[in-house]
């Protein structure tokens, strides 16, 4: 033997002998003998190690080329001895250190017979290798048999097969499908135990369910547990998995080892979660609904969820629901009125229904949830007491009545959009890229700010900011501009999401389409100021002409000159035809306004000489040349009530406003018609519309002649009239030189329904 390796046995503290290279014992140190409990290394010598360790799954020619870090894995448990270092190899000669494989290592009571009866077999000192080597052989072999099959095996499943230190629950070997599941690979994990790849919140089902296979007791069931994974960001650091564990009994019944079998269930972990999410966020819309409730149904008619402050109002819980068939939940009447259309929200078909129940009416949407491939997943169903407020129903109609579900619950009837801490948006529904005009890949990534209409003012912004920042819920009606740069509407609701640490992670906002309600409202404050000033008006010019008679009455009562007597008189006709006047024209401003529009056929000849007919005691009508061209003679129909106050209201103007001073003054009145609309044109040399007052002479009561003693209704009148037919009304005016108004009014035929409000 070398002397160096001779002199390194005698000094060193560790256990160690030297074999050669067929594994022959060549010699021991005194610290093995004391490891061993012998005093002479005479017997020891010569003895072939590899026949004390059975070579069972073990070859001599691969443990003397694996490297240090490598031995842990080849721990020799079948004699109780663990190679854990080959500290040098020349000439032949083999330097092995050894040690206790249990040592420091407290073991559990139940545990204590079977490695007691291990090391009993084991023990060269008492056994000598001579009697009942065979028979100790062969407990170890059955034993190590199965375990082998078990590794066998493994290696043609995709469950990953683990056996394990019973005492330690190190990874003793792992089935290569590990690789496939977590990243790793199975050497990585020798010598390891689960605690270390366990999620922290998981390590509670670990400790019990390693305990109960010490005991050698069998599954009791599955658990699930996340294991960490390796270089796969998406996954977060884990995987869940399901995992069942026995314990591997020798032949009497002790506990030798364990054994693991692991699934990958994630995916389907993930689908709950994701299913989970799908029913809170309906929950938050069920509770944000005045006077609703949502229930989502699944394929077979039971209910998943049921939330919402109706059921609150009636005394129901969701427990009253969830779970439960809807035939459980139903009266018969429900089964007869409300059943048959749950069923056919499940077939695929949207419904729209109301029913009386409890007392109050309810209206009820439905909506089936289909996947990509097509299938329906569940219904869900929007119910709504519209038994206080008709608006609501109104409202209904505009927003939740055209539901387009996709993958959100709140595409029923809101404009969803979801964005993270900072405000930056990570997802839209299908309806606010409809609404607003923007594609998803326009909006993701941006700012909310993208629809900012400026209409707010910085206060707005401020308390909604004050809320959202402190977790409140923040509602509102906000307008909104599209990517054209046009306004919408949206009664929106802002809820904020937080973590378990009570962190907001994202915000989801909620938006309801009120541009309708909102641009009624501001129509209604338009016709409310516009009544106020007719109102105004009315009463000035009703009252005007009767204090004029009044005070001519008073005169008339002191005056006793005939003569004068008569001048009084005719200023009281004056005053009276001119209150006529104004009168027929607010008569003729509310048939314009209230009367059914009747569409005959128009023969503009009857309707033009009609209107001269019935002017021609006005006065300085005779001197005025009205002249009339008429071409083209292709059916028109039209309204002939609107129409006359058209042709009557611009005529009369032409006369009253004539240039009487001037020797010729002439109207002339053209009319073409054709397919699509009659071109009518009324051409003057009349007194003419001063440039400054132009862009009012449509306006009510206006008066760009100051000389005139008209009602200032008129021309205000043609133009609500030309709206109400649909027409286009222009003119050009040169003042002291005449006007000429062109007019485009629609031909309706009778089949063609008027659609001009």
């Amino acid at each position: 033997m070398v002397a160096s390796i001779q002199s390194f046995l005698q000094i060193s503290s560790d256990a160690l002998l030297v074999t050669d290279i067929q594994g022959k014992i060549q010699s021991v140190n005194d610290a093995f003998l004391q490891l061993m409990g012998d005093e002479s290394a005479a017997q020891w010598e010569g003895q072939p190690l590899l026949e004390m360790i059975d070579s069972v799954d073990f070859l001599w020619d691969d443990f003397i080329r694996t490297s240090p870090s490598e031995k842990a894995s080849l721990a020799l448990k079948r004699v109780l001895l663990h190679v854990s270092a080959i500290l040098d190899q020349e000439n032949n000669m083999v330097l092995v250190k050894c040690e206790k494989n249990k040592e420091d290592i407290e073991v559990p009571e139940h545990l204590e017979k079977g490695i007691d009866r291990l090391v009993e077999m084991l023990d060269a000192r008492e056994k000598k290798y001579e009697g009942n080597l065979t028979d100790i052989q062969r407990v170890l072999n059955n034993t190590f048999e199965r375990i082998d099959r078990y590794k066998l095996i493994s290696h043609n499943v995709t469950d990953v097969v683990c056996l394990h230190d019973p005492v330690t629950a190190q990874y003793l070997y792992v089935s290569p499908s590990l690789e496939e599941s977590s990243g790793y690979a199975p050497e990585e994990y020798i010598g390891k135990t689960p605690y270390e790849f366990f999620h922290p919140d998981d390590l509670s089902k670990l400790a019990p369910d390693h305990r109960n296979k010490q005991k050698g007791e069998d599954p009791q069931g599955k658990m699930e547990y996340r294991m960490k994974v390796k270089d796969r960001p998406n996954e977060n650091g884990y995987r869940w998995m399901e995992a069942v564990s026995r314990p591997i009994m020798d032949d009497q019944g002790n506990v030798v080892m364990l054994i693991s079998s692991s699934r990958d269930i994630h995916d389907q972990k993930m689908a709950q979660v994701e299913k989970q999410t799908f029913f809170d966020y309906y929950k938050i819309l069920a509770n944000k609904i005045p006077n609703g409730a949502v229930f989502l149904l699944d394929k077979d008619s039971n209910y998943l969820i049921a939330e919402g402050e109706e059921l609150k109002r009636i005394g129901r819980k969701p427990e009253d629901y969830v779970g439960k068939h809807t035939e459980e939940v139903f009266d018969e009447r429900g089964k007869q009125e409300v059943q048959p259309y749950f069923y056919r929200v499940l077939k695929g078909e949207r419904v729209r229904f109301e029913f009386q129940n409890f007392g109050n009416h309810y209206q009820v949407l439905g909506e089936p949830y289909i996947n990509e491939e097509g299938e329906v997943q569940c219904g869900i169903i929007l119910l709504q007491n519209i038994t206080d407020s008709k608006l609501f129903e109104e409202k209904l109609k505009q927003t939740v009545y055209e539901l387009n579900f996709q993958k959100s619950a709140l595409d029923i009837s809101a404009y969803v959009s979801i964005s993270d801490r900072d405000g930056i948006i990570t997802y839209v529904n299908d309806r606010l890229c409809q609404i607003s005009g923007y594609r998803h890949d326009e909006l993701v990534g941006q700012s909310h700010s993208l629809f900012n209409s400026h209409y707010h003012p910085n206060s707005y912004w401020d308390e909604m900011y004050s809320r959202l920042r402190t977790g409140e819920v923040w509602h509102g009606e906000m307008k909104n501009r599209d990517k054209n740069g046009d306004s919408f509407w949206a009664d929106t609701y802002i809820v904020p999401f937080k973590n378990a640490k009570g962190e907001i992670t994202q915000y989801v906002s909620i938006r309801f389409d009120v541009t309708q309600r909102k641009l009624m409202e501001e129509d209604l404050k338009a016709k409310n100021f516009e009544l106020d000033s007719f109102v105004y008006h009315t009463s000035h010019d009703l009252r005007a002409p009767l204090t004029s008679i009044l005070g001519l009455v008073n005169i008339i009562l002191m005056e006793e000159d005939k003569e004068n007597i008569m001048d009084y008189t005719r200023m009281i006709q004056s005053s009276i035809l001119r209150l006529d006047d104004f009168i027929k024209s607010i008569l003729t401003y509310s048939q314009n306004s209230n009367s059914e529009r009747k569409y005959i056929f128009i023969n503009f000849h009857d309707i033009i000489d009609a209107n001269l007919q019935e002017l021609r005691y006005l006065k300085n009508f005779d001197k005025v040349d009205i002249t009339v061209n008429l071409e083209n003679d292709i059916p028109f129909y039209c309204d002939p009530i609107r129409l006359n106050i058209i042709f009557k209201n611009i005529i009369s103007n032409s006369i009253k406003y004539a240039h009487h001073d001037r020797d010729y003054n002439f109207l002339k009145i053209k009319v073409k018609q054709t397919a699509e609309f009659a071109q009518i044109l009324f051409e003057d040399n009349g007194q003419g519309i001063n440039e400054e007052y132009q862009g009012r002479i449509f306006d009510m009561f206006y008066r760009a002649n100051e000389a005139s003693d008209g009602s200032g209704l008129g021309l205000y009148i043609v133009k609500q009239t030309m709206d109400r037919l649909g027409g286009i009304i222009r003119f050009q005016s040169v003042y002291n030189r005449g006007t000429t108004f062109t007019l485009e009014i629609p031909n309706k035929p009778p089949d063609v329904e008027p659609d001009y409000e």
